[in-house]
């Protein structure tokens, strides 16, 4: 399976993405834990590129702490712009679509997220801009398309219920891997996996290359 986990500073996403990979560990497959901070490079490099050789299925499942929709939230609060484009957007999401990947947002309490903010001194974000990114995380959740497999994770704190929730999620996600299996052997198709219309022939240009 693929899970991207997002959300806020402070929601408790790298303790959902420690307790997911333990419970995967346990079952003797592959696990890998990704990570993503503020972008390096252009955004198909930053988010497709790690993800090229994952193939739903086949025992392998990669579990991204923060991807994406992270540059839509951060990005502009903290360069005042994304630079990630809607075009490179679109073929992002319809990248993971085709793999099956399932977009969890991890929702805590606001006062639990600036606490947490507060006792760590955060060097990306301050308690008082909890509110506003917890905004721009729902207003980057209305633009998922509906190809893509998205959630809502609450966490309460309670370790029993996390612990249900967290398992719901796994569930969801081997589902939409198997879901994906029937796309594998068509190796550059990006798109839902019941796509209403194809395009044909085209493929992303190598920004190196140079036009003959």
């Amino acid at each position: 399976m693929l899970l991207i986990v997002e959300g806020p500073d402070g929601a408790g996403k790298t303790h959902v993405v420690n307790r997911i990979a333990d419970l995967l560990a346990t079952t003797g497959e592959d696990v890998e834990v990704l990570h993503k901070g503020p972008m390096t490079s252009d955004a198909i490099t930053e988010y497709e590129t790690p993800l090229e050789d994952y193939v739903p299925g086949l025992g392998r499942h990669i579990i991204c702490d923060r991807w994406n929709l992270g540059e839509l939230v951060y990005g502009p609060m903290l360069r005042g712009e994304s630079h990630m484009n809607e075009a490179e957007r679109r073929h992002i999401d319809m990248f993971l679509a085709k793999r099956g990947a399932v977009t969890v947002i991890v929702h805590t309490p606001m006062e639990l997220v600036r606490r947490r903010i507060e006792k760590r001194g955060d060097d990306l974000s301050k308690a008082d801009q909890a509110e506003e990114i917890i905004d721009r995380y729902m207003q980057a959740w209305t633009t998922l398309p509906w190809h893509v497999h998205g959630l809502n994770m609450i966490l309460t704190g309670d370790d029993d219920q996390d612990l249900f929730v967290i398992q719901m999620l796994m569930h969801h996600g081997a589902y939409a891997a198997f879901d994906a299996m029937r796309l594998t052997q068509f190796l550059s198709y990006v798109g839902p996996i019941t796509p209403h219309y194809l395009l044909i022939g085209e493929r992303r240009g190598d920004p190196n290359e140079t036009a003959s």
